[in-house]
C-alpha cells in the first residue's frame, strides 16, 4: 500500500508540473520582463562566441607573418 501511494503521488505529481511554471519571469504577463530575459538570453549566447571569436582575431594578429 505504502509503494501505491507513492506511485500515485508521484504520477499526479508528473500530470500537474504543468501549472507550476519553473521560471515565473517567462509566463509573465508583463511585456517588459518578457523583454529583459530575452535580452539576457541573447547576450549569454552571443557571449562565449565572441570570446573566442576575439580570441583567434587575436591569435591569427599576433602570429601572422608580416
Amino acid at each position: 500500500m505504502k509503494h501505491f501511494l507513492s506511485a500515485t503521488t508521484a504520477l499526479g505529481i508528473c500530470f500537474v508540473a504543468d501549472i507550476a511554471h519553473a521560471c515565473p519571469v517567462c509566463f509573465s504577463g508583463n511585456t517588459r520582463n518578457r523583454t529583459a530575459y530575452f535580452v539576457t538570453f541573447v547576450i549569454l549566447s552571443i557571449l562565449p562566441l565572441a570570446s573566442i571569436g576575439g580570441i583567434v582575431f587575436w591569435l591569427k594578429r599576433r602570429y601572422a607573418p608580416s
